[in-house]
């Protein structure tokens, strides 16, 4: 949820961006980047789960196996 929030920001800021420009604004992912990415980051500093989520790895969850079937 939070994500679309930050999406439609971004959305918000292009168009704003497009019209302070008079129709040369820069490109869309300029402001949707910062807005998507920002927002991961900083819940990702407010749930404390930053670390986790930059150091992320597949092989240390232990919801998932690996080829053979161990857990």
């Amino acid at each position: 949820m939070w994500l679309i929030i930050g999406y439609g920001f971004g959305l918000l800021f292009t168009y704003l961006g497009l019209y302070l420009m008079n129709g040369h604004g820069q490109p869309a992912l300029l402001y949707l980047v910062p807005c998507t990415l920002g927002v991961t980051v900083i819940l990702g500093l407010v749930r404390g789960e930053l670390k986790e989520l930059w150091n992320y790895s597949p092989e240390s969850s232990s919801a998932t196996t690996n080829l053979t079937g161990e857990a």
